[in-house]
């Protein structure tokens, strides 16, 4: 039976998508992706921390899809997953992001050197 009425369409897109169906996922995120990665841009300033954003946002959608009530509509719930994940990457702790330089060896000794230099 062909479903013509777009929201039992839509209801049967996320029942597929909950049950793992990824072409369904994509039938419904997909189109969203393109405006979410914007807003992530704008609002972390930075294109490789904006798509980290939006693929972990996509997954979060994906494991809250039975969340979603039936009067909410997908884009802004959508949107407002990937505005917290943003606000999320942005109070990341400082010491998360320090990269440290690698530590200094110190040159061999004199005896590290004998020792390397013997043929045992």
């Amino acid at each position: 039976m062909v479903q013509s009425d777009p929201a039992l369409r839509f209801r049967q897109a996320i029942d597929d998508a909950r049950a793992g169906d990824a072409v369904a996922l994509d039938v419904l995120i997909g189109p969203l992706i393109e405006p979410a990665f914007r807003l992530a841009v704008s609002m972390l300033g930075d294109s490789q921390e904006a798509e980290d954003a939006i693929q972990e946002a996509t997954v979060r959608a994906w494991l809250r899809l039975g969340q979603l009530r039936a009067d909410i509509s997908l884009r802004p719930w959508f949107f407002a997953i990937v505005a917290n994940q943003c606000r999320s990457l942005r109070r990341r702790p400082w010491w998360a992001v320090v990269r440290l330089a690698e530590p200094r060896t110190a040159a061999p000794g004199p005896e590290e050197t004998a020792v390397q230099s013997l043929d045992i």
